[in-house]
């Protein structure tokens, strides 16, 4: 049985542009502008209340529980959370780290559209059909799931919200050299470095990003450039960038990044 999927609609930013707006032009969901209209009984996702969404929340929707999304601007969150809670039961619930793939926050931790959180919600509550029909709605929504993939796998397979909040998880991204005569190397022949990797680590909250200057520059005129940056380390050897990433992942549960099974772990 499909669990019955609300939004809460602020209008606090374009309509033309909103995923609550668009999927529930497209039957995928109830929009609310009334609050007093909204369900009873069920689960309202607002990033927080410091709970999350877990195995034990599965009981709610059993019970005809209801989703519902808040659909407001992430600079007035705090207002909005405020405003909302004050005005209804239902029980408020926080996602676990996942990355956004809509177009205006793409990569950023926890920056989902209403429409994103709604349909992780599903999917972390085995509704998996309705999650993917949510988003197939949108360009991107495929890609939220392929970027998620084994963050939700793992999520899914924690026994208790205790569990899955202890999970710790690394994005990554590594970016190749290229060659001007024979293009970008693949996987199956990987015959040009890495140049730098990006990581993301849950446990500390931080984006990382390791390099090996390019030959056109000095070590000291690169080392100048990346003070502009937060958490950059330079290293004159792939081979010394790589043993730098490998202790990184040393502490993750899970590893996972854009396409990392079809290029960057191979690779």
């Amino acid at each position: 049985m499909e669990i019955p999927v609300h939004a809460i609609w602020l209008a606090q930013d374009d309509p033309k542009k909103n995923t609550a707006v668009r999927a529930s032009r497209d039957n995928l969901l109830r929009l609310h502008k009334d609050l007093r209209r909204l369900p009873k009984r069920g689960i309202i996702l607002e990033p927080l209340c410091g709970k999350v969404l877990g195995p034990e929340d599965r009981e709610i929707f059993e019970q005809n529980g209801a989703l519902v999304g808040l659909d407001c601007s992430w600079s007035q969150i705090e207002d909005s959370v405020k405003h909302v809670m004050r005005r209804t039961r239902l029980q408020p619930r926080t996602l676990p780290l996942l990355l956004a793939a809509n177009p205006v926050n793409w990569g950023k931790p926890g920056k989902l559209t209403t429409v994103e959180a709604l349909a992780a919600a599903l999917y972390l509550m085995g509704q998996n059909h309705q999650a993917t029909e949510l988003l197939s709605k949108f360009r991107w929504g495929e890609q939220f799931m392929n970027l998620n993939k084994e963050p939700l796998r793992a999520y899914t397979e924690a026994k208790s919200s205790a569990e899955l909040v202890s999970l710790q998880f690394e994005f990554f991204d590594i970016e190749v050299d290229f060659d001007p005569d024979r293009g970008y190397s693949t996987t199956d022949d990987p015959f040009m470095p890495i140049t730098a990797i990006s990581c993301y680590m849950s446990w500390t909250d931080q984006l990382v990003t390791l390099a090996v200057p390019p030959k056109t520059i000095s070590m000291q005129d690169a080392k100048e450039l990346a003070k502009r940056f937060d958490n950059t380390m330079l290293f004159e050897k792939e081979k010394d960038l790589l043993d730098a990433f490998l202790q990184l992942v040393e502490d993750a549960d899970i590893i996972s990044g854009w396409n990392s099974e079809g290029y960057d772990i191979p690779y």
